[in-house]
């Protein structure tokens, strides 16, 4: 019982760690696959199987080399078959309208035509624009209204505040650029949202 107790005790801090190093525990919304995370949790119970055999040829616990072999084979072949269910059940709430995050979006370009068509063809990632705030353009980006400016944002709320990027010259923000970053700065200290992400 002692063998298995402290088999336990140095196998689940050990893999906390492993998952954190391995960026596991990061959401993966973006990620094309359900399978996207297998590589990562091949490598942690690599890892994982290779520290416990040190342990074992260190004495501190004696576990059959077997037992570890298949014990870690298995696993993996969970862990990978764990996320996957997970994510395609993530996934299909998703594309019937549950767990959303609602974005305003900073410039309503060309970029910001091409942003809205990928998130409308592929409802898996979760994502709802509910607007552009733009104060050089009115109307509408296919389909998504254009808001207007930072003072039109009161009583609104968002899950994030995305700027998206103009372009860098030598190395510094363009004129439309930082007019973005501005504008996105001064749309976050409305309150509106508690995330500003740069594209």
């Amino acid at each position: 019982f002692e063998t298995w107790l402290v088999f336990f005790i140095i196998l689940i801090p050990s893999y906390i760690f492993l998952y954190n190093i391995f960026s596991l525990y990061t959401p993966k919304r973006t990620d094309r696959s359900i399978f996207s995370a297998a590589y990562n949790i091949g490598q942690v119970n690599l890892f994982e199987f290779l520290f416990l055999l040190l342990i074992n040829y260190l004495g501190v616990i004696k576990i059959p080399l077997n037992f570890l072999v298949c014990f870690l084979i298995f696993n993996t072949i969970l862990a990978i078959l764990e996320r996957a269910i997970i994510r395609f059940f993530l996934r299909s709430m998703r594309s019937n309208g549950f767990n959303i995050k609602y974005v305003l979006i900073i410039g309503a370009g060309e970029v910001g035509e091409h942003l809205v068509d990928t998130i409308k063809s592929n409802s898996y990632l979760g994502y709802h624009i509910i607007g552009f705030l733009d104060d050089k353009r009115e109307g509408s980006v296919e389909g998504v209204d254009i808001i207007g400016t930072v003072d039109d944002l009161k009583n609104e709320n968002f899950d994030c505040i995305m700027v998206l990027g103009a372009g860098l010259w030598d190395g510094e923000p363009s004129p439309m650029l930082q007019e973005r970053l501005d504008f996105g700065l001064m749309a976050y200290e409305t309150g509106c949202s508690e995330k500003l992400l740069m594209s």
